[in-house]
């Protein structure tokens, strides 16, 4: 298990690397105005971050299971004698749940800006304006949107 929490640690040590490299080479690329290939390193960012989040999955899967749970001394007493890996399985249990807490208060915005967008987008597009003498007509493209006047003479 001690080779699993040192596997664990390496990769997020070279995925936190590669990022840091990824980012640099997207300012410079930036700076030199070769925008164009910024999507190269946009997609490198990409694969590194899922690369991440899998790291992340695996690393809750050997620090919160059974053998994990007992390699960390989960079952003794702290500082109790034996080849128990305290500290490291107490970093990676803070880091985990400090990631997953980040991760769900992300999502739980994200979740919310979303809903906000779509509601206020619906609302617009199918009551057009507020005022009830006024029907939304769509044309071709979404940019060409004219209103049409219902008053009755």
């Amino acid at each position: 298990m001690s080779k699993r929490f040192n596997a664990f640690f390496l990769l997020n040590f070279l995925i936190f690397t590669s990022n840091l490299v990824i980012t640099c080479f997207e300012m410079i690329l930036i700076r030199v105005k070769l925008t164009e290939h910024l999507i190269l390193a946009d997609c490198m960012n990409l694969v590194s971050g899922l690369i991440w989040f899998c790291l992340c999955v695996v690393g809750c899967s050997y620090r919160w299971d059974h053998n994990g749970k007992v390699c960390s001394g989960d079952f003794v007493d702290f500082g109790a004698e034996g080849p128990y890996l305290f500290k490291a399985g107490r970093f990676i249990s803070i880091y985990l749940t400090f990631v997953l807490t980040v991760l769900g208060v992300i999502w739980c915005i994200i979740l919310t800006l979303g809903s906000v967008c779509c509601i206020s987008c619906t609302k617009n597009r199918c009551c057009g304006r507020k005022d009830d003498n006024y029907v939304l007509k769509r044309k071709n493209t979404l940019d060409e949107i004219e209103y049409i006047d219902l008053k009755l003479s």
